[in-house]
């Protein structure tokens, strides 16, 4: 009998565990590139900013300003890199597109991104000391 509870016990804590595990929410740290036209002619220029999400939303107010981007630029579909030069202060702009297709926009945050692991904790510890 106590070994049946103790069953029971446990297969409810399992399905505890788990509905908590699947109803938490995902937060992340994602970097959006955020265009103004998302189909620009090629005698166009192409304008985005760069922004910071959490919880998998699409940002709405939290825009990079300069000093947190890197660099940004586009590469075209023949694989050249076209520069981006900044407009204002949260705004970059690529020179005139030349050709139709596919371009890659990339935007890089000043520090890239980084997570904490529990060896990263332990290792930052032990430099202190």
């Amino acid at each position: 009998m106590f070994e049946t509870s103790c069953k029971y016990v446990r297969m409810f804590l399992v399905v505890v565990m788990l509905s908590a595990v699947c109803a938490a929410s995902g937060y992340a740290h994602d970097t959006w590139v955020i265009m103004q036209n998302y189909m620009p002619k090629p005698s166009e220029a192409a304008v985005l900013k760069v922004a910071n999400a959490h919880l998998f939303a699409i940002p709405g107010e939290e825009f990079h300003t300069r000093d947190k981007v890197e660099k940004v630029f586009f590469l075209s579909p023949d694989d050249k890199n076209i520069p981006s030069t900044p407009q204002g202060e949260i705004a970059y702009q690529s020179d005139a597109l030349k050709a139709q297709g596919t371009y890659l926009a990339v935007a890089v945050p000043v520090n890239g991104f980084f997570s904490k692991t529990r060896k990263d904790i332990i290792a930052a510890k032990a430099k202190r000391h």
